[in-house]
């Protein structure tokens, strides 16, 4: 999101008198924050003298969830993905009730069909580019995908 983007955010909700904005998507998360002057003070009496210390928490399996892709292909030592070639509908499996392409833990094969996105009433395949395991499903079928998504997260053998 483009800071012009947010600044329009942050005035819209100085506007509507929103507090709190959050915004998510399958690869960003956005949140946006409001409090008051007499918010910060009733909270801290001195905040130069009582600094806000944070302490890490584990991860929620909801936030794991909303973890881009390419910081959790970073986790995985030489992982790579299959991206979306167009835009379009994500479907698992060649027919409604069908068994799905590939599954997490299948072995992929270069060339081999993984998916199928679906665009002006087009079934375009999906291949593999080289070898590997499908780690990780990273689209729900019949979900919109973008141009690049990425779609399958695979570890290479």
């Amino acid at each position: 999101m483009k800071r012009e983007e947010i600044k329009k955010l942050v005035e819209l909700m100085e506007e509507l008198g929103i507090d709190e904005f959050e915004y998510r998507t399958i690869f960003k998360r956005i949140r946006i924050k409001r409090s008051s002057r007499s918010d910060e003070i009733a909270q801290s009496p001195n905040p130069l003298l009582t600094p806000e210390v944070r302490t890490p928490q584990p991860l929620t399996e909801e936030e794991r969830d909303s973890v881009p892709v390419s910081e959790e292909k970073e986790a995985i030592k030489g992982a790579f993905s299959i991206k979306s070639p167009l835009v379009g509908t994500f479907y698992r499996a060649p027919a409604p009730g069908a068994e799905p392409f590939v599954k997490e833990g299948d072995l992929v094969e270069a060339g081999q069909v993984v998916a199928i996105v679906e665009a002006m009433k087009v079934m375009n395949e999906i291949e593999a580019d080289r070898r590997g395991r499908v780690l990780k499903i990273l689209v729900e079928d019949g979900e919109p995908v973008e141009y690049g998504q990425d779609l399958i997260l695979l570890s290479p053998l």
